[in-house]
């Protein structure tokens, strides 16, 4: 099993660096990005082999991020980090 994590600190900006051609040829079981940097609304791409996994600042728009890409869907998935 290959997992990948990596501080991208933002996803637009390695997008426009080759990201998908990158993740294409390294073909990660599991992939962790830190920083991506964008909202909700901004993720509009398309992991073709992927089943992807997102959590955004609530208050800032744009700051901080992670997204998590897996090949095999997940038995089960969580959102939030529980009651407190």
């Amino acid at each position: 099993m290959k997992i990948i994590s990596w501080n991208i600190a933002g996803l637009n900006a390695i997008m426009k660096k080759g990201f998908l051609e990158w993740l294409s040829k390294e073909r990660p079981d599991i992939f962790c990005a830190q920083e991506t940097k964008i909202s909700d609304e901004d993720k509009k791409i398309n992991f073709k082999e992927y089943y992807d996994f997102w959590a955004f600042s609530e208050s800032k728009k744009g700051y901080s991020g992670v997204l998590t890409l897996s090949k095999e869907k997940p038995k089960t998935t969580q959102i939030g980090i529980g009651k407190s």
